[in-house]
């Protein structure tokens, strides 16, 4: 999975949806889903618009900071 490999790579950092998009290709109505379904999983986890690799006590620092 795309997007759970582009997440692994950068363990200590949070994305927006749109981020994910531009750096995996996954497309618009194809993103929301997919992370739905890794967060269903426990492989990531959505604070506010970012989501991480992981169980997190905090967010980890947007990929911006």
């Amino acid at each position: 999975d795309v997007v759970r490999t582009f997440l692994e790579t950068h363990p200590d950092a949070a994305f927006t949806t749109a981020e994910i998009r531009g750096a995996t290709a996954v497309p618009r109505g194809s993103i929301g889903p997919a992370l739905a379904h890794l967060a269903d999983e426990g492989t990531v986890v959505h604070r506010g618009d970012y989501w991480a690799i992981g169980e997190r006590s905090d967010p980890p620092a947007s990929a911006e900071s």
